[in-house]
């Protein structure tokens, strides 16, 4: 379900002013969610939580905006942060929370990713507030639009939350089942006799599973190296000499009726 959709579901915003933010967003541009701020449709922090719900990614409130870590927000030079509308959180065990515009975007996932050494787990922000906190950090001046709001994107840490708001999607992966279903068929062996005696099934595909792990990580964090330049391969043609100035080049001799009748 779309953002306005959702909004207009729960009762925080009018089927007639929708319509009109929309009429708005035809005319001049934008995010939905920045217009229906701009004309004091929905408060910012409403916005974020429906904006989690539309993407299904884990929001970046104002308040988590307001405590980013200084370690996080120096892995990006300001026109980076700009360009890839992502202001960094914090790093939590080789991998970076950042809020991001567009957490649905892959190639500036994957371009952080590169600049920054980690894998990036994006929070949706609205844009507004994005830019107001890339301004903040990194002293890159917002765009015009966006300069009229002043200070009121900024997080505010005592604000009372609104309990009538759904709850926004969560990170992390789902909880173990409590009582988990034993897979169909034998379980695995071991391939070595010699492992079977010191480990027991259990023991040795944990460290399979471990090794795995460790083997993949490892190509994550190595580079690819550049390939070396190599020149566009040339094929040489035999070349034919010109027959002598003056004459004409002789003629071919002739087929026998029966060769060509083959």
């Amino acid at each position: 379900m779309k953002l306005g959709e959702m909004l207009v579901r729960d009762g925080r915003l009018t089927e007639p002013a929708l319509q009109s933010a929309l009429g708005f967003q035809a005319r001049d541009g934008g995010r939905l969610g920045t217009i229906l701020f701009e004309h004091g449709w929905v408060d910012l922090e409403a916005l974020t939580v429906y904006l989690g719900l539309e993407l299904g990614i884990p929001i970046a409130t104002g308040a988590m905006l307001e405590r980013a870590k200084r370690a996080a927000v120096r892995l990006l030079q300001p026109a980076q942060a700009f360009k890839y509308k992502c202001v960094p959180l914090v790093v939590q065990d080789r991998q970076l929370i950042a809020a991001i515009e567009d957490p649905h975007d892959f190639a500036t996932l994957e371009a952080l990713s590169a600049l920054t050494g980690y894998r990036v787990l994006p929070r949706v922000a609205p844009e507004l507030r994005v830019y107001y906190y890339i301004e903040r950090y990194y002293g890159v001046a917002r765009p015009a639009r966006f300069q009229k709001f002043g200070d009121t994107p900024r997080g505010d840490e005592g604000a009372q939350s609104d309990v009538g708001l759904p709850a926004p999607p969560l990170p992390g992966l789902p909880p173990v089942p409590a009582a988990p279903i034993a897979a169909p068929g034998p379980r695995p062996r071991l391939r070595s006799v010699k492992m079977a005696k010191l480990f027991d099934d259990s023991e040795a595909l944990e460290l399979d599973a471990e090794d795995l792990i460790d083997s993949l990580e490892a190509d994550a964090e190595a580079e690819a190296e550049a390939a070396p330049t190599v020149a566009p391969i040339q094929l040489s043609v035999p070349t034919v000499a010109p027959p002598p100035t003056g004459h004409p080049p002789p003629a071919p001799a002739p087929i026998p009726a029966d060769v060509a009748l083959r």
